[in-house]
């Protein structure tokens, strides 16, 4: 059984899905995926075996937890946190800052008003996925949405407030 991702190349047989599959698992696929379809991202967010990997430990995961959408969701929300989306919520960045910081993690999106991914090597590369005028408007729309919830009495949480606390690490880490 394969499962076609984003691009419509296909995850290895004998996978699960991804929303199947647990974090230590979608690690462990990386070398089937690389030969299968020539890349290693999974999910909905298209997160690199090295970012599980980092989020598994910053977030305290066993990595046993099972890639749920809601899990993925978490996971993307911190990586969207530490490129500085609560900075932008708080008026301490701003909008452009922020798309040339979410491009540093999602090659997909444009770095700047020149639509290339972050990741472009040169002249020639071929423009990101999600071009700059695409990507402000969801951040304005994002912002818009903060900015009318405050409006209407709703205290927003503390940046980070959705988290799980961290553990600190047990002896052996």
């Amino acid at each position: 059984m394969s499962f076609n991702n984003a691009d419509g190349k296909h995850y290895p047989a004998g996978w699960k899905k991804p929303t199947e599959l647990s974090i230590d698992q979608a690690i462990q696929m990386k070398p089937d995926l690389e030969r299968a379809s020539g890349g290693d991202v999974v999910g909905k967010y298209q997160f690199k075996p090295e970012t599980l990997g980092y989020l598994k430990g910053w977030m305290n995961l066993s990595g046993s937890e099972v890639m749920t959408p809601s899990l993925q969701d978490r996971m993307a929300r911190e990586l969207l946190s530490q490129r500085g989306y609560d900075q932008f919520l708080s008026g301490a960045i701003s909008p452009q800052k922020l798309q040339r910081n979410l491009s540093e993690e999602w090659s997909s999106i444009a770095e700047d008003g020149r639509d290339l991914s972050h990741y472009a090597s040169g002249p020639g590369s071929p423009p990101a996925r999600l071009k700059t005028a695409d990507i402000q408007a969801a951040i304005k729309a994002a912002g818009d949405t903060f900015n009318q919830a405050i409006d209407q009495g709703h205290m927003p949480p503390l940046p980070g407030a959705w988290r799980e606390p961290r553990k600190p690490p047990t002896s052996g880490d």
